[in-house]
């Protein structure tokens, strides 16, 4: 379900040079601390580290 999307996400995004311009433009698209965060907590529920 969402691993599956998620992978799908990722898998989505192009393979390309970095862009400071793109990446400041989108940084809340690629950098939010909420979703680590929210990663950390739910594999520590579930017993994976």
């Amino acid at each position: 379900g969402v691993e599956d999307r998620a992978e799908a996400m990722c898998a989505a995004v192009p393979d390309l040079p970095e862009n400071e311009e793109y990446k400041r433009t989108f940084s809340f698209l690629f950098r939010n601390p909420i979703h680590a965060a929210e990663t950390a907590r739910q594999r520590h529920r579930k017993g994976r580290t």
